[in-house]
């Protein structure tokens, strides 16, 4: 079907499409160019509900493009929730209200909210407070509170291959890293 004779249909039927179908999987470009025979593709998973949503925004602008130049088709296949015809969401937002979900599409799958690492729950606060506790200087917590605030992951916090820069590394008098 050609782009321009979408319908309503055809963009209900990509977005369960993609609900229902999993990644395809392909096999490696070096596999490839050494002559290997590709082995057959296993099953792959689904799409996350974020690459989904992602899509249907896309194609959305996509189409609202065409129809404001007067190139696609009459309607856009891929419509805003009835609530958000007509302007902007939140043009005239009163700050006393909650905002209202005004940026679903029809077709827009519900993506959950993204929760922060942090400290695992494996770890009892008494333990984690005794080995702050022993933690030498001011600097050494000071950094240590810091990565756990803002959830950094195991090679941002200075140990492991990923790390740039050791904590243990950097001079305290004249800040000099010792790599």
């Amino acid at each position: 079907m050609a782009w321009d004779r979408a319908t309503r249909i055809e963009a209900r039927d990509f977005c369960r499409w993609l609900q229902v179908t999993g990644k395809q999987s392909r096999p490696h470009w070096r596999a490839q160019a050494k002559g290997e025979a590709p082995a057959p593709a296993p099953a792959g998973e689904a799409y996350a509900p974020s690459v989904r949503a992602h899509s249907e925004t896309v194609l959305r602008s996509f189409y609202d493009f065409h129809l404001d130049a007067g190139s696609g088709p009459i309607i856009n296949p891929f419509p805003l929730d009835r609530s958000r015809r007509g302007g902007r969401a939140h043009a005239h937002h009163n700050p006393i209200e909650p905002y209202r979900n005004e940026f679903s599409g029809r077709y827009r799958p519900r993506v959950p909210t993204w929760i922060p690492r942090s400290v695992p729950d494996s770890v009892p606060d008494s333990e984690f407070n005794e080995i702050f506790a022993r933690l030498p200087s001011h600097r050494d917590r000071a950094l240590v509170a810091f990565y756990v605030s803002t959830g950094a992951v195991r090679g941002a916090a200075g140990h492991g291959p990923g790390a740039a820069v050791r904590v243990d590394a950097v001079g305290a008098g004249n800040r000099v890293t010792r790599t």
